[in-house]
């Protein structure tokens, strides 16, 4: 009984914020060095990765742990939020929402799919970016190009 008052619970929770970071997304396509909103979206994808360790999901506990470090080195100013990263955080949502419904009996999330967003993260990441030359710092996010 428990666990089915935990897992509904932790449904309720990620479906806020899932919300969250989209809007953290979108505000920030107006303000895009306003640093509280980079710490919510941060605090968002932490929060995704505490609770789903806490009731057991590790699906999405380890995949998440990818996106909260590299939103951690944006809110440190070591990487820059670019189009591209922002296109990669909204698949990192929708991949959770697809690791979501299958946990809650919808039809498998694709097994792959977590792995190639962790695959363009590492690639747009610090390392990355040095080796293709590419800013490491915040800068403006133009939205137009998505």
């Amino acid at each position: 009984m428990t666990q089915r008052i935990d897992l509904t619970t932790f449904t309720y929770e990620v479906e806020d914020l899932l919300e969250r970071i989209e809007a953290a997304l979108l505000a920030l396509e107006a303000r895009p060095d306003d640093a509280e909103l980079l710490n919510q979206l941060f605090r968002a994808f932490h929060t995704l990765k505490g609770s789903s360790g806490v009731v057991g999901v590790t699906s999405i506990a380890s995949f998440t742990h990818h996106l909260e470090s590299a939103l951690d080195l944006v809110r440190n100013g070591r990487l820059a939020l670019t189009p591209p990263l922002v296109a990669i955080v909204l698949a990192a949502k929708d991949h959770v929402a697809a690791l979501m419904a299958e946990l809650t009996g919808a039809a498998p999330c694709d097994p792959t799919a977590g792995a190639a967003i962790i695959a363009q993260l590492t690639a747009l990441g610090p390392a990355g970016a040095r080796h293709r030359g590419l800013p490491l710092r915040r800068q403006p996010v133009s939205y137009t190009h998505l």
